[in-house]
């Protein structure tokens, strides 16, 4: 939440610059490395590259790759086994009821976004930029149980196309570096939901969009559908 306020603050104080200060160019050409956490649909970590002002107009290209953890990626009131209707034994939740259970799950998402610099404190060197563009998350969840002949662990998974738009605004700290906060939200359209179990010989299940079996399989995996992001990081600019 401390998180959250931050980067709030630090996105009203730089859209306030921007009320006084005419949009104009700052360092153009200039390159930047940023590394953030925050919140995204989970607890989240980024890494970026950004190319601002790029000759020098105000426009710019980010490059990034986050990482979140989404502990609970399975409903528990479904079954792994699509088409199937939910019964004792089959469900995420019985099995780990059951069986001990263990479920985990992460996003990996890669963005390309277009920059548009919205204004620039020569005197501060406060300033925030608009930003929007494509999306390919990498979604995962498993569930590991216990079985006669030991740990057995079921993948559901999908790879979806998305698309996002926020603010990224930065402080500097000293000298090149700088504190930036990034407030967005990200959409994911549906793709196939596979589900997958490398101990068995059943071969992988897998449910794609207009199937009978789609609006279980969706149910299942807590992938992404709409997210809001809110991040503080640390930038080097050169």
């Amino acid at each position: 939440m401390n998180r959250i306020i931050c980067t709030l603050a630090l996105a009203g104080v730089c859209a306030a610059s921007a009320q006084s200060v005419s949009v104009s160019v700052a360092q153009p050409d200039s390159y930047e490395f940023g590394i953030s956490a925050g919140y995204a649909g989970g607890l989240s970590g980024a890494l970026s590259f950004t190319a601002r002002n790029v000759g020098g107009s105000s426009l710019g290209i980010r490059t990034s790759v986050a990482y979140t953890n989404i502990p609970d990626s399975l409903n528990d009131n479904e079954s792994l086994v699509l088409g199937l209707p939910a019964a004792p034994g089959i469900r995420v939740g019985d099995l780990k009821a059951t069986n001990e259970g263990t479920e985990a799950g992460r996003n990996i998402t890669l963005g390309v976004d277009g920059l548009l610099h919205l204004g620039y404190s020569e005197a501060s060197g406060i300033g925030a930029n608009a930003y929007a563009g494509v999306r390919y998350n990498l979604f995962t969840g498993s569930l590991t149980t216990q079985s006669t002949s030991g740990p057995e662990t079921i993948f559901v998974s999908t790879n979806q196309i998305g698309v996002g738009g926020g603010v990224i605004a930065s402080l500097p700290l000293s000298g090149n570096v700088f504190l930036t906060g990034d407030l967005g939200v990200d959409h994911f359209f549906d793709a196939p939901i596979r589900v997958s179990n490398p101990s068995s010989n059943a071969g992988d299940q897998v449910a794609n969009p207009g199937d009978s079996n789609y609006a279980q399989a969706d149910s299942l995996a807590n992938q992404p559908k709409t997210v809001l992001k809110a991040k503080v990081g640390v930038a080097v600019r050169f």
